[in-house]
């Protein structure tokens, strides 16, 4: 009889996207039987509001009782790969490391966003992070996201100058709307997501103008993926916004590479990544002035940026330390 394939134990906020099905996916092109548990239970409503509240300690015991009752009462995983896990906690992480089972852990926040592995980040076999200032301040390996788009080798067909798919948070509808004042560009393509009526309620009341003038763009469904992928690959430029307490460049970044389009972006560290040498990004500070976007924007129309990829394979054996 053959051997049994290993079994990985794959922890993701299941809420963000589609993403942990394209880390599954991987995992499982690698030989693995993926099982997919949540980062944090209950998995609910209830969970979340521990986990924005920083009420860590209840939520990590109420996280281990779900995750052992769910996915720890057979054979022990051979592999088990954390993303994020706000509701880990240093006892569960014992028991997932039973038999001699690995355990690697990766953040694509950093920790002035995401504190909660600071408590148990140094227990686990590896521990890697996107955040550039994270990686040098902790000594931790940083791992570069990627891109989850399909291969791309059509022809590229520039449709809109400028497009902006967002998931509306922090200052993000500012950053856009400072962009489109300061370049005017006649072809633009916006989606502007709200995940429900209470991040809505909150926004609107923080930026009501912005709600007015960018209202008939605003959606309570994300933008299908077919969709955001056909309205990224037609655009010369596109809008990045990384939250003001990281430094790890977004996977937005990553799949404007393999869609030859360039990125206007508020994340300094992108221009330190090699891969993005000569693609033409544009760093803008609104506080700099608008000056330098507009003669950045005019230097890099109807330059096309080459054509480079990062898939999940690369970044799986990255973060696997393969």
């Amino acid at each position: 009889m053959s051997a049994a394939p290993p079994s990985c134990l794959l922890v993701f906020p299941k809420t963000f996207y589609s993403f942990a099905r394209v880390l599954a996916g991987e995992l499982e092109r690698r030989g693995y039987v993926v099982v997919t548990a949540n980062e944090e239970y209950p998995e609910n409503m209830l969970g979340k509001i521990l986990g924005k509240l920083g009420l860590l300690r209840f939520l990590s015991w109420l996280t281990e009782r779900g995750i052992e009752r769910r996915f720890l009462q057979g054979p022990p995983h051979k592999l088990v790969v954390i993303v994020k896990g706000r509701g880990m906690g240093r006892r569960l992480l014992e028991r997932l490391r039973r038999d001699g089972s690995r355990v690697v852990a990766y953040n694509f926040d950093s920790f002035g966003y995401h504190p909660a592995p600071l408590d148990w980040y140094q227990h686990v076999d590896r521990y890697t992070t996107f955040d550039y200032a994270d990686a040098e301040r902790y000594a931790l390996p940083r791992v570069d996201l990627f891109s989850s788009l399909p291969e791309f080798t059509a022809p590229k067909q520039v449709r809109y100058d400028v497009s902006a798919i967002l998931r509306n948070h922090s200052n993000r509808l500012a950053y856009m709307d400072s962009i489109l004042r300061v370049l005017q560009p006649q072809r633009v393509f916006l989606f502007i997501f709200e995940q429900n009526v209470f991040t809505f309620a909150f926004n609107l009341l923080r930026s009501p103008r912005l709600y007015l003038r960018y209202w008939d763009r605003i959606s309570f469904q994300p933008l299908p993926y077919a969709d955001y992928a056909d309205a990224l690959r037609s655009s010369d430029y596109t809008i990045d916004y990384a939250h003001p307490k990281q430094t790890g460049i977004t996977i937005r970044c990553f799949e404007s590479l393999g869609a030859q389009t360039k990125v206007i972006t508020n994340n300094p560290f992108v221009t330190r990544n090699p891969a993005f040498a000569e693609a033409f990004p544009i760093v803008y500070q609104p506080e700099a002035g608008d000056e330098p976007l507009r003669e950045a924007y005019a230097a890099g129309r109807d330059r096309l940026s080459p054509l480079r990829s990062r898939s999940v394979a690369d970044f799986m054996d990255e973060l696997l330390g393969c």
